[in-house]
């Protein structure tokens, strides 16, 4: 269950490896939003998962950037307990319902961190990463090897 908390934004853990961008929109136009805004959150809060002592930011990269060139000391998010493989698969899915749309490396980014990280079937990984199985599917044939070169020799004949 989510629960939502102003935090300090040297609370809260970036962790790269919970961005699903593989491109990073600029921060620009959410930062002169926040310097205009200066009393209030003018965005959906960020989403955090707290895994043990670690708060860790799993959706809303580019508005903690903007929040912290603002000069903003203080960020709105909404805050649930769960594991390192929660936060994962909450960041496999973020930015597909708003924000700045997905591009194709971004669902393939989550995609394969999805099935690096969580072992999960490609119809769990598409519920998770908010994708067609044919993606998941298109974007894991791309990750197996090639198949090795055969050589054949003739059957030999008596």
């Amino acid at each position: 269950m989510w629960s939502q908390c102003e935090l300090g934004v040297n609370e809260v853990e970036v962790d790269l490896n919970l961005q699903m961008r593989a491109n990073e929109p600029p921060p620009e136009e959410y930062e002169e939003i926040f310097r205009k805004n200066k009393g209030s959150w003018p965005f959906p809060a960020v989403r955090i998962i707290k895994a043990g002592d670690r708060l860790l930011l799993v959706e809303g990269f580019t508005r903690m950037r903007a929040a912290v060139a603002a000069g903003r000391t203080k960020i709105l998010a909404d805050v649930r307990t769960g594991s390192w493989a929660d936060a994962v698969a909450e960041a496999c899915g973020s930015n597909a319902d708003h924000g700045f749309r997905r591009n194709s490396a971004d669902k393939r980014r989550a995609i394969i961190r999805a099935h690096e990280e969580l072992s999960k079937s490609p119809t769990k990984i598409a519920g998770i990463c908010k994708v067609s199985r044919a993606t998941v599917y298109t974007v894991l044939e791309e990750l197996r090897p090639a198949a090795a070169t055969r050589t054949t020799t003739p059957a030999a004949t008596t």
